[in-house]
């Protein structure tokens, strides 16, 4: 559970060790280490780090443009759609959690400060989309509300009009 630490979410910068994270996932890993500033650079994604007083780098998420299919939306969604053939949202592209994090809560908090990131933008998108990686990630989003799409069971999507800013 969580102490009465300090933490905060920033955009990643120079200044933090990407060196030293390592989440149970390979690839995660290897592409915040190698890849993910490259990414930053060519405007392809953005990275927000969960961190605390230490400056360890606790877990993070990455945002990027995304569209969505209309015909890939539940019936209910897609009547209350207009008829273009994608519907503009954000894709959360990756979300990991430094192993020594772990189990206390902090995937969560990251998720509901990309709910929070997507809904205030000031670029129109219809969800936040996110693609999970096995059973166990399903679950976890289903767990905040999340829906998958139609013939995508493993792409989950949260209609942002749902999400209630604070």
């Amino acid at each position: 559970m969580m102490t009465t630490e300090t933490y905060r979410i920033i955009p990643l910068n120079s200044t933090f060790d990407r060196n030293s994270f390592d989440c149970d996932s390979e690839p995660l890993t290897h592409y915040f280490r190698h890849f993910v500033t490259q990414d930053i650079k060519r405007k392809l994604t953005n990275c927000f780090i969960l961190t605390n007083t230490t400056h360890q780098i606790i877990g993070y998420y990455t945002l990027s443009a995304h569209s969505i299919c209309l015909s890939d939306l539940p019936q209910q969604m897609k009547k209350k759609l207009p008829r273009y053939p994608t519907i503009p949202s954000i894709k959360m592209g990756r979300l990991a959690v430094n192993q020594p994090f772990r189990g206390q809560g902090f995937g969560g908090v990251l998720l509901i400060d990309a709910l929070k990131r997507a809904a205030n933008s000031e670029i129109g998108a219809y969800a936040l989309l996110v693609d999970a990686k096995d059973d166990n990630a399903v679950r976890f989003y289903q767990h905040y509300g999340f829906i998958s799409l139609l013939d995508k069971t493993d792409t989950l999507f949260y209609p942002l009009l749902n999400f209630k800013t604070v």
